[in-house]
């Protein structure tokens, strides 16, 4: 769940250490793309850290480490018992993360915040259904 409320991928969120988390904010330089991004935390991820808080002692990272393959195995089983028929995989949190951003957010602001080089990237993300589309028909002025 924390990676859908952040966006992050399998390898930063594995190597998400307390350091990262500042003030309500997530800031890290993004394993793949080595692109910095800060990612201010909404309720539901803060309330995933204040769970953690406990095992801050017990080691760096924010999270426990599991393999991304064990990740998805787990992921799989629990998709079976939620009779869930859509594949699933760790990689699913962040494309919600970028579908639920596309549905009020512009590109440039996903792109900031999943940490995308280029801003055709965050556009997969831009959905415009067809209601959508008639409202913006019915209210833009051509000057006619």
């Amino acid at each position: 769940l924390f990676a859908c409320y952040t966006g992050l991928r399998f390898g930063d969120m594995s190597k998400l250490k307390w350091e990262n988390l500042e003030k309500g904010m997530l800031k890290i330089v993004q394993e793949k793309t080595k692109s910095p991004v800060c990612i201010p935390l909404n309720k539901e991820a803060k309330k995933i850290i204040a769970k953690n808080l406990k095992k801050k002692r017990e080691r760096e990272t924010v999270f426990r480490v599991v393999s991304n393959q064990k990740t998805n195995y787990i992921l799989k089983d629990i998709a079976s018992l939620a009779k869930v028929e859509q594949k699933v995989s760790f990689h699913l949190a962040r494309h919600t993360f970028g579908t639920i951003l596309g549905r009020s957010e512009n590109a440039f602001i996903i792109m900031k915040l999943m940490g995308h080089k280029k801003i055709s990237t965050s556009a997969i993300y831009v959905n415009t259904d067809v209601n959508e589309l008639k409202g913006v028909m019915n209210n833009v002025s051509f000057g006619l």
